[in-house]
Formats: C-alpha cells, sequence, structure tokens
C-alpha cells in the first residue's frame, strides 16, 4: 500500500495515464481511504484537461524534447516496484545463504563419514597385527634369544623365532629426532 507522499507524486502521472497498471492499481487503492489524496487528484483534474487546450498543436515536440522528457520519465523512481524489491530482496538473500550452509553441511558431513571410514580400516589392521602378533608370542613352541648391541650398555633385543616366523623386540634405544628411521 502507497503512503500519502508517494501518492502524491503519481496523480499527476496517474491522471495523464502515465503510469504502470500496478501503479495505478497502487494509486487507485489509496484515493479510496485518503481523502486528502483523493481532494488533491480532483482539483488537479480540471488542470490536466485543459492542458491539452493550452498550447497550440504544433504537430508534437521536437526530438531533442522529447528525448530529455523521456529520459526524466525512466530516471524517476517507481515506489511500488522498490518496495517489491525490498521486500524480495532479504528472501533471496535468506535462500542463497540457507542454500551455502546446506551445501557446506553435506561436504563437511561427507568429508567427516570418509574419514571416519579411513580411520576405522586402520584400527581395523593395527588389531589384527596386533592379535597376529600376540597369538605368536604365546607360541609354545617359540625360543627367545636375547641380544646385546656393543657401545650401548641399556639397549637390548629379543629375537622370538618359531618355524618360518621371526620378530624383534628391542628395549633401551634412545629416541630417534624427526624423520630417523
Amino acid at each position: 500500500m502507497l503512503d500519502c507522499n508517494a501518492t502524491l507524486e503519481l496523480i499527476p502521472a496517474m491522471l495523464l495515464d502515465a503510469l504502470d497498471a500496478d501503479e495505478t492499481v497502487g494509486v487507485q487503492a489509496h484515493l479510496r481511504y485518503c481523502t486528502n489524496c483523493r481532494t488533491e487528484a480532483e482539483s488537479l483534474r480540471p488542470v490536466i484537461g485543459l492542458m491539452g487546450m493550452a498550447a497550440p498543436d504544433a504537430g508534437g515536440p521536437s526530438p531533442k524534447v522529447k528525448q530529455r522528457l523521456m529520459t526524466q520519465i525512466g530516471a524517476r523512481p517507481k515506489p511500488l516496484k522498490q518496495s517489491r524489491r525490498w521486500f524480495f530482496r532479504p528472501l533471496t538473500m535468506f535462500a542463497t545463504a540457507a542454500a551455502v550452509l546446506a551445501l557446506a553441511f553435506g561436504v563437511w558431513g561427507y568429508t567427516t563419514q570418509a574419514q571416519l571410514t579411513q580411520q576405522q580400516a586402520r584400527l581395523d589392521r593395527l588389531t589384527q597385527q596386533q592379535a597376529a602378533l600376540r597369538q605368536f608370542m604365546l607360541d609354545g613352541e617359540m625360543q627367545p634369544v636375547p641380544i646385546r648391541f656393543e657401545g650401548q650398555t641399556s639397549a637390548t633385543a629379543v629375537l622370538y623365532a618359531a618355524a618360518d616366523r621371526v620378530a624383534m623386540a628391542l628395549g633401551g634405544l634412545p629416541s630417534l629426532n624427526g624423520d630417523e628411521v
């Protein structure tokens, strides 16, 4: 619904039949309940009627005058359409933000699920290796062989051998730095 200021600006254009259909409907709706604006429109009606008789017919305006007039009309803001654009702009921004959030959560969820699956596979492999090593070390036929390293008094190694398998446990070695193996 238009306010009085917007309606008063659009009344002369309406009386000259220069408004879009939706703007004309908006002005007429306002005039139905606003007596001040309706009185203004009624006072301008006779003036608009006399405008055609006030100037002699010169065959139409010159192209420069017509161009200038059309430029001014085109530059004039249209309040009814602007208010509609302002109404839909927040809805558009909200819909865009919701779509971006949904996409971000979807990507995050997919990535997280893939990482969890990879971690679970690694954990399963480690568990299987530990179980196999434990089974191997508890084998009754295994013979531990202690080994001492020269120059390192506190480091020890124990070889566990059974049939075609061998495992070695090391202890007392110095800590490795960076990428040392």
